[in-house]
């Protein structure tokens, strides 16, 4: 009885037109008195899930940090997809969990009895069933958090990321983020040279958001001949993290520069390019770059 009444096709109204304006709104375009969204801190530390590293990058990071504090989801979009992120993270890891193929830290939520390193359990104490927590790394000054260790067939283990994405990319098997790919491996490395896992591969499982029958996984073996190439490779971020550091430590911005990670615009695509182009690109193979730097480093003299 109400057909008439619908109107099935996109149109522009006040409302989708403010909707679409939200979209590419920040936080601070909103007053404070009238809307309150979330603070979500997020502060610089090494972690694989910032990979791959650039150290001037994050030498401006650290630099608009002690200016005006952490950064945080302070746009729709960026709220969106890491409360859609985080709430299939948590659905997966619970009933991934069950199957008790799944290896990680398992908490009692009543008496908060801890279980580490092993599948699922029920409580000892309580008789409930424990919750799972993401296992900790930890290597020299870097830490993450990994989503989950996979049993095989075989007792081996594979470390397992979780990724949310479009039906669309996941029917195209469209999956070139460099960076997903670093950080899997990375994970995989820690946990079999210094957690002495027996770990043998790595998976990235990419979800719909919209539809969790359809998804893809991309694998990587990881075998004695490719973990020197991984360790290069973790090492090098390690160093470039460090550089950035000790750049505003010693007020010189040499020391990013002389560790950024790529050399020309071709180098930046083929090893660097993730989401959003460089703010940098540029000016970064420029003698401008220094200068911008110094500029930026000022800054923090006068704060």
């Amino acid at each position: 009885m109400f057909d008439k009444l619908s109107i099935n096709k996109k149109v522009r109204s006040e409302l989708t037109s403010t909707w679409e304006k939200v979209l590419k709104e920040k936080k601070d375009n909103y007053h404070s008195s009238i809307i309150t969204i979330p603070r979500t801190i997020q502060p610089i530390r090494l972690r694989p899930s910032r990979f791959p590293i650039c150290s001037v990058l994050t030498f401006l990071d650290k630099i608009d940090e002690q200016i005006t504090g952490p950064k945080q989801n302070d746009s729709t979009l960026m709220d969106f997809f890491t409360s859609v992120g985080s709430t299939v993270h948590a659905v997966v890891q619970k009933w991934m969990g069950y199957t008790g193929r799944m290896v990680g830290n398992w908490k009692c939520p009543n008496c908060e009895h801890l279980e580490k390193l092993t599948t699922f359990k029920t409580c000892p104490t309580c008789h409930r069933d424990m919750v799972y927590e993401e296992l900790t790394v930890k290597y020299k000054n870097l830490s993450g958090h990994v989503d989950g260790v996979f049993v095989l067939d075989s007792g081996k283990y594979i470390v397992v990321d979780y990724k949310t994405s479009s039906t669309r990319k996941i029917e195209e098997a469209k999956f070139d983020n460099i960076g997903y790919k670093l950080q899997v491996l990375s994970y995989a490395y820690i946990l079999r040279t210094k957690y002495k896992l027996p770990i043998v591969g790595a998976s990235l499982l990419y979800i719909g958001r919209d539809n969790p029958f359809s998804y893809f996984e991309k694998h990587f073996k990881i075998t004695e001949v490719n973990l020197p190439k991984i360790k290069n490779f973790l090492h090098k971020q390690i160093d470039r993290y460090n550089a950035a550091d000790q750049g505003l430590a010693n007020q010189d911005v040499s020391i990013p520069i002389d560790h950024k990670p790529c050399f020309s615009r071709d180098d930046y695509y083929a090893n660097m390019h993730v989401y959003d182009t460089c703010p940098l690109l540029d000016i970064c193979f420029t003698r401008s770059l220094a200068g911008h730097l110094s500029n930026k480093l000022k800054k923090v003299s006068k704060s």
